[in-house]
């Protein structure tokens, strides 16, 4: 089975918020009402492109950053 010691680290790694952190705040953004209400299927997709036609939005692709966070593991494991 896992030797405790390994179950220890990963104990830490969840108390540290070493994983939920990051994912938090890449994902802060969607609390927004704008994003809910697409997220949650009350916006048609035509709604969407009005918007952001009209709002000259042009969004830029983000890293999810999964070489850092595999980093992270990695120094608790």
């Amino acid at each position: 089975m896992y030797p405790l010691f390994d179950l220890r680290k990963a104990a830490r790694m969840i108390e540290d918020k070493a994983l939920s952190g990051p994912l938090d705040a890449r994902y802060a953004g969607w609390e927004q009402a704008s994003i809910k209400k697409m997220l949650d299927g009350s916006e048609t997709l035509e709604s969407i492109a009005k918007m952001v036609e009209d709002k000259d939005i042009n969004p830029q692709p983000v890293s999810g950053r999964q070489e850092l966070l595999e980093n992270i593991v990695n120094r608790y494991v």
